[in-house]
């Protein structure tokens, strides 16, 4: 809606960028879980959220250019999703042995239960100010885990 309403780039197209988000994340999954076995949890988390903050920011600023609007989603979706495996990762590296799958449970639990609501957050913020404002929560809930990404310590095995 973002793209096609704000930046002028038709439904269909829109649509298929939505996809290639997604196709371009699938990519950033499977190596952010690689390089976050190669060289950290903590350095990838930080590479992930940063980027993420960042291009949240910018495709706000962005004109809609539809070369411009490709490399931008192809970058909000590989920032958002190479965090995910290194995520998980430390998930399973600090839980113990035998309590891995309710930590998974609890993790699912709260990110899921607290990102209900963000929807109607969102829905606020497009509504009272401007589509932009969703951006920019979504940039500082990006930030805020970047913050945290900062005290996470890589567990040498």
């Amino acid at each position: 809606v973002y793209i096609n309403e704000v930046k002028g780039v038709g439904l269909l197209i829109a649509g298929g960028l939505s996809t290639f988000k997604y196709t371009i994340g699938a990519f950033g999954n499977i190596l952010g879980g690689e390089l976050s076995d190669k060289l950290g949890r903590r350095k990838i988390l930080l590479f992930g959220f940063g980027l993420f903050t960042v291009s949240l920011l910018a495709l706000t600023v962005a004109p809609g250019n539809l070369a411009l609007m490709f490399l931008m989603v192809a970058v909000l979706g590989f920032s958002f999703f190479i965090t995910q495996s290194p995520m998980n990762a430390l998930i399973g590296d600090v839980s113990h042995r035998d309590t891995v799958g309710v930590t998974y449970g609890v993790n699912f639990s709260i990110k899921y239960g607290i990102g209900s609501f963000a929807p109607a957050i969102a829905g606020f913020l497009a509504a009272q100010y401007s589509m932009d404002y969703v951006f920019y929560f979504f940039a500082v809930i990006s930030a805020v885990a970047f913050g945290v990404s900062l005290m996470v310590e890589d567990i040498d095995e």
